[in-house]
């Protein structure tokens, strides 16, 4: 089985993303700072948005796609009254001016009530800022050159939405915590809890502090996280190896006979691996691995026909 060469770096980084740099900016950095080693993330966050970044870097830009869609938490703040065109702090104030009363007449208890009917299996409708792309180019582009088109409404699910904190009053403020699916944005909560209250609303804060099984608390700080990546600081940039940076998937351990096996896309008899396999829901990411655990081979799911098959191999 192929080994790693010396001085190549796979795993995911956590960074604990600051306000103001783009989510591809921040993955640039990383990739920069580790002589143009291949980088990517599982999960973009907006400028103005702070918080965990799970950032894939080598092979394990190969895991993106799995770990982008995990359940996501968010602490946010809103502010009622006024609608922006991003739906959020960054945009430009649009229609006409709320009357001060109408929000000063809001209380927690019709706060509470909407929130309550934000939350369960809803329909969604992407804002026109975003990265979502339409015939190639992101909605974000045509947004700024004035176009609007339609956006069809997307399946979501916002499991938990807590209120943390509301403060009446003309500029009436709304903090709140969101655990929702991949998918799921926040400022789009903010603008129809705005709506349902007859005032509108934006976004002025938000921070991600969990992302499946990775939390904020791992990660490392934005501030000179590059300088400290290129000075090879190990310690206080953790890598995340690649089969640790899958702990919360399914995991079955292989010898290097099956290993090479299921990494070379052959399929081998899922519950004869491991009988926990044994009806396994389809289409449920499996780790493979090998070594005592401690090498990723590959992601691979259970057939309806019992076979084990990988998705994606890793040589590293």
């Amino acid at each position: 089985m192929k080994r790693r060469k010396t001085g190549e770096r796979h795993g995911v980084i956590l960074v604990d993303k600051a306000r103001g740099p783009s989510s591809a900016a921040l993955v640039a950095e990383v990739g920069r700072a580790l002589g143009g080693v291949r980088a990517g993330h599982a999960g973009t966050l907006d400028p103005m948005a702070t918080g965990l970044m799970v950032v894939c870097v080598g092979e394990a830009t190969k895991l993106a796609t799995f770990l982008s869609g995990a359940d996501k938490e968010y602490v946010a703040e809103a502010v009622l009254g006024v609608r922006t065109d991003t739906l959020d702090a960054d945009g430009k104030v649009v229609g006409d001016p709320v009357d001060a009363s109408a929000v000063e007449a809001i209380d927690e208890a019709a706060v509470r009530r909407v929130l309550g009917g934000l939350t369960g299996p809803i329909q969604q409708v992407p804002p026109m800022y975003s990265a979502l792309k339409r015939e190639g180019r992101p909605l974000y582009e045509l947004a700024r050159e004035g176009v609007e088109v339609e956006r069809e409404a997307r399946a979501i699910t916002v499991h938990e939405l807590e209120l943390l904190g509301f403060t009446p009053g003309p500029r009436a403020t709304v903090r709140f915590r969101v655990f929702a699916s991949k998918g799921t944005y926040v400022r789009v909560l903010a603008a129809d809890l705005g709506e349902q209250l007859g005032v509108g609303a934006h976004l002025v804060a938000l921070r991600r502090t969990r992302a499946g099984a990775f939390s904020v608390d791992e990660a490392t700080p934005h501030s000179g996280l590059g300088e400290r990546l290129a000075a090879g600081s190990g310690a206080s940039v953790p890598l995340i190896p690649m089969a640790e940076a899958l702990r919360g998937f399914a995991r079955v351990l292989v010898d290097d006979v099956a290993a090479r096996r299921v990494r070379d896309g052959q399929r081998l008899d899922a519950a004869g691996l491991d009988p926990a396999l044994a009806g396994f829901p389809l289409a449920t990411p499996v780790a493979v691995l090998s070594d005592g655990g401690t090498r990723l081979v590959a992601v691979a799911e259970v057939e309806a026909s019992g076979a084990l098959h990988a998705i994606r191999g890793f040589s590293t």
